[in-house]
């Protein structure tokens, strides 16, 4: 079976295609509010974003994408081992793995597009609700970037999944959106196919 983060013809699984990063506001004085914000990232009272970022996520890091438990993304799966981390963040500058940085050397073996089987793999929890839940709006989940690889879940169905660690990546996730009680986990493989254009 071909690995997700070792295949260079899938560069994403159910992504939506790119596009300009455009947001919608109820109404016009939740719009000012935002773009009269100094800091990015903030969903004012008065927008219907929700922000899954600026706050602690449950966290593990584990040896290889092979040692993660295969119910890891289950909704009832028990955290044993689990600390918690800030997200947006980068697991090493929070103790977790060593940070690396290089700019004219790769950081693994070269042998394109396989990848160490000893490959830090963190794995992402967080339970939230959907503020002003509507079953006649449409939901969308993005991801800011993720190095190298991401798969995603969302109440126990898989969502898709991502390679290009510098760019957001964005899936429809209105199905699977829940009022309240919501589980995403989010599987971020460190070494993929992609860290051979990425050096």
């Amino acid at each position: 079976m071909v690995k997700f983060w070792e295949d260079p013809r899938a560069l994403a699984i159910n992504r939506r295609q790119s596009h300009t990063l455009l947001k919608s506001y109820v109404a016009p004085d939740a719009a000012i509010r935002q773009l009269a914000l100094p800091t990015q990232g903030y969903a004012p009272a008065g927008s219907r974003e929700q922000l899954l970022s600026r706050c602690e996520w449950h966290f593990r890091l584990f040896d290889s994408p092979g040692a993660v438990p295969a119910n890891f993304h289950e909704t009832n799966y028990e955290e044993e081992g689990f600390t918690t981390i800030p997200v947006p963040g980068n697991w090493e500058c929070h103790g977790h793995g060593t940070p690396i940085y290089t700019n004219f050397v790769y950081p693994i073996r070269v042998d394109p597009p396989f990848v160490p089987d000893s490959n830090p793999t963190g794995c992402y929890r967080h339970t939230f609700d959907a503020d002003e839940h509507s079953s006649s709006d449409r939901y969308f989940l993005s991801i800011g970037g993720a190095d190298s690889a991401a798969l995603v879940w969302l109440n126990g169905s898989f969502v898709g999944a991502c390679k290009d660690s510098r760019l957001p990546s964005e899936w429809e996730v209105t199905r699977l959106l829940q009022p309240s009680g919501n589980t995403l986990a989010v599987q971020v493989v460190r070494w993929s196919d992609a860290t051979y254009l990425e050096d």
